[in-house]
């Protein structure tokens, strides 16, 4: 896929209700600018995307239009997507599927993982004219000790997808220090509908904490529509979630080929960084 393609991609997502916009389709391309393909056959019809880091791959986007449909171009592009992560010697390969697409997926080796709980919730001016700012903004020598907290999380080295959501938005990625150390950080990124927060790690255990950073991530973006998915075990996460007035929920199965993922500390992993983004 090249720059060029992007617009396509879009109104794909946009058919698809995913509500996708060209920002966050450029972002994946420039994780890893290898690793998107369009298929065409006299016209354009289809579009898989991918992202790597450490050992594990992302299937991020999979859509076939209506006209290309019947012809196995799915699967044909689920095939070259898993050849180019595995000739990068990944070990896993996750993504997040739809009801649709969840037969194409165990046929070609994956299997359920988690259910992630999508969140959209409303956070008002004067919800946010309340809530204290008690996280400070992440400084770029912090991001190693956020790396690492995440590598902890997550069980991957993220540190182009941390270091690339830094540099994007830096007035809304934030740290929970407790005696001088980050025990915590999450990352905030607008998009033309709101902000998406991932990803959102504590390390205390507290569910104190990984309200604090939500809700001084909240106040740093001004509120109105904020959006995050939670590991459906990580219930504490969610109730305090669902005191916001809903905008959208829903569930999503997380699937994953090779080797299991996200199998320890998901209790520190308060939030994921997004459906495509892993």
């Amino acid at each position: 896929m090249l720059p060029e393609d992007i617009d396509f991609a879009v109104e794909m997502t946009r058919i698809e209700g995913w509500e996708y916009s060209r920002i966050e389709i450029d972002r994946l391309l420039k994780i890893d600018p290898d690793g998107s393909l369009i298929w065409e056959d006299g016209e354009q019809l289809a579009f898989l995307t991918t992202i790597h880091y450490g050992k594990t791959g992302v299937i991020s986007h999979l859509v076939v239009s209506e006209k290309g449909r019947g012809r196995k171009i799915g699967t044909e592009l689920m095939k070259r997507g898993l050849g180019y992560l595995d000739g990068l010697g990944m070990e896993s390969v996750v993504l997040y599927a739809t009801h649709a697409g969840r037969k194409l997926y165990e046929n070609m080796g994956f299997k359920d993982s988690h259910r992630i709980h999508a969140h959209g919730v409303n956070v008002d001016k004067q919800t946010v004219d309340r809530l204290e700012q008690r996280c400070r903004p992440l400084r770029r020598s912090d991001l190693d000790e956020v790396v690492r907290m995440d590598s902890e999380a997550f069980q991957d080295d993220r540190t182009d997808l941390i270091t690339g959501l830094y540099d994007e938005f830096p007035e809304i990625c934030l740290g929970l220090e407790r005696d001088g150390d980050l025990v915590g950080a999450i990352f905030g990124r607008r998009t033309p509908i709101g902000t998406d927060l991932g990803p959102w790690v504590c390390m205390s255990g507290s569910v104190e904490d990984a309200r604090m950073l939500f809700e001084s991530a909240a106040k740093a973006v001004g509120g109105k529509r904020v959006e995050f998915g939670i590991f459906e075990t990580n219930k504490p996460f969610e109730d305090f979630a669902l005191s916001y007035p809903p905008l959208k929920y829903f569930d999503v199965l997380m699937m994953v080929r090779g080797k299991p993922r996200y199998v320890r500390n998901l209790e520190t992993a308060c939030g994921i960084a997004g459906f495509e983004l892993g």
